[in-house]
């Protein structure tokens, strides 16, 4: 759930899927450390750059306070937004 960087057809489209496990949300990220003893000491801003960057600290327990969920509606959301925007470069993709 970062911004576009490319058409919706060119990441889902009719070659083999795009399915590889890295594909994570800053809350997903940040979750997994969380739940590994870690703290979430900065997050880099990600809407303005090519990466998402967590950085964070060892700790001795683990901070479930700290733990995000996703909002199911929002990620729907963001796909749709995406096939909507996408739809504009339509001329721009060559199918392979």
């Amino acid at each position: 759930m970062v911004p576009f960087k490319k058409p919706i057809q060119m990441y889902f489209g009719k070659n083999e899927p795009d399915l590889k496990p890295f594909h994570f949300s800053k809350n997903t990220l940040c979750n997994l450390l969380i739940l590994n003893k870690f703290k979430i000491v900065h997050v880099n801003r990600y809407i303005d750059s090519d990466f998402l960057l967590i950085i964070a600290k060892k700790v001795n327990k683990i901070d479930t306070k700290s733990i995000k969920i996703d909002n199911y509606k929002k990620v729907k959301s963001f796909f749709v937004d995406w096939y909507k925007h996408s739809k504009l470069y339509k001329s721009e993709i060559v199918n392979n």
